[in-house]
């Protein structure tokens, strides 16, 4: 198949999520035989190969119209490569909309991670109004979907009000890439928890939770990666823990991909009791690197890890839940050792890139017909 990804974030360009996926699909359908192009929005007209996926970047414009003409000029792009042979299925992501008009040269399917007026519903914030009649538009014009979960479907859904002609849960692949890291000075013994420092993803719940794990056990730390959500993240952690446990809370921030891994392998414990996720890959990054995890039963927390056997799923708003979990698995060896066995077994079987390779291959097939 002649396979184009449409994907703003493309490494090595300053990504998120979507771009680190769509770079481990692009080479894995490419090592399969088919060819592949990523094309991007970009600050200026460029062409490269990055080993054996094409990459394009069309030049953006800057306009006040830019939204409207950066689209078309995407659009343009497209059915060109589609006439000329280049181009026979195209996959875009449903954040920000990027193909919000019909498109009749060939199939168009649409992924989805977690669009703007998702993520706005969730945490009930604003979204954009342009992005909102883009996402729309994109989601109501291609009714091919590929979501990351069953409950991210589910809430797409109910969210533009919409249904797909066609659909599949197809999980996000865990891609580890081995390496010697030098990690942030850490702890000898500590929790540790990933993911933008706020409430959203549970960061005070959690400091409620260990508060007394932390005055119980002289050796134990907690170690939280990731940018701090607003200016007073640190205070209210200083503030639940108090002075004299607070000098064991450690704030990394942000961390390159390969050093967040190799600083969560040395963790006792992976927790993230967050409020919603779209997938929770973090947490699966975790079972991978052989870490016990302690994860949301919130949004697609039951779909990705099984509760009791793969790690151990919480309420993210009981941080008498979450110091619970915590204690079973620092208390009891058989257990964290068996919840790191069958996750890791369960990250093969279900999470590798292959897997979701070959079940993407099959529903392009199907679109094609």
């Amino acid at each position: 198949m002649n396979i184009c990804y449409v994907c703003n974030e493309y490494p090595p360009r300053a990504h998120g999520g979507i771009g680190t996926f769509v770079s481990s699909m692009a080479h894995a359908m490419a090592r399969a035989g088919h060819h592949v192009v990523v094309v991007q929005l970009g600050v200026s007209n460029s062409e490269r190969v990055d080993g054996v996926v094409h990459v394009v970047t069309l030049k953006a414009s800057a306009s006040i119209l830019h939204p409207l003409t950066n689209r078309l000029r995407l659009y343009s792009w497209l059915r060109n490569a589609v006439r000329n042979g280049s181009v026979e299925i195209i996959e875009v992501p449903d954040y920000q909309g990027l193909l919000p008009f019909w498109f009749p040269y060939c199939p168009v399917v649409v992924r989805l991670h977690q669009s703007s007026a998702t993520y706005a519903r969730i945490f009930g914030g604003c979204v954009f109004c342009g992005y909102w009649i883009a996402e729309k538009g994109t989601l109501a014009f291609h009714r091919r979907w590929i979501s990351v979960s069953q409950w991210m479907l589910d809430y797409t859904c109910s969210t533009f009000n919409l249904r797909p002609k066609k659909s599949s849960v197809i999980m996000n692949p865990v891609t580890i890439k081995p390496g010697n890291v030098t990690t942030p000075p850490l702890p000898e013994c500590f929790i540790v928890a990933v993911g933008y420092v706020g409430e959203r993803k549970g960061s005070y719940v959690l400091a409620e939770a260990v508060a007394e794990l932390l005055k119980d056990r002289q050796e134990m730390h907690l170690v939280y990666v990731g940018a701090i959500q607003d200016a007073m993240a640190k205070d209210k952690i200083y503030a639940i823990l108090g002075p004299s446990l607070s000098k064991k809370v450690h704030f990394v921030g942000w961390l390159d991909h390969s050093v967040t891994l190799s600083s969560i392998a040395k963790a006792k414990v992976f927790v993230l009791p967050s409020r919603a996720e779209s997938f929770g890959l973090v947490a699966l990054e975790a079972m991978a690197m052989g870490v016990p995890v302690v994860f949301t039963n919130f949004g697609p927390g039951p779909e990705v890890v099984t509760d009791g056997k793969t790690g151990l799923l919480v309420d993210p708003y009981s941080p008498e839940d979450i110091k619970t979990k915590i204690h079973l698995i620092l208390d009891d060896k058989g257990l964290a050792d068996d919840l790191i066995r069958n996750g890791k077994c369960d990250i093969e079987k279900r999470f590798s890139v292959e897997q979701c390779r070959s079940q993407t291959e099959e529903f392009y097939r199907t679109c094609l017909g």
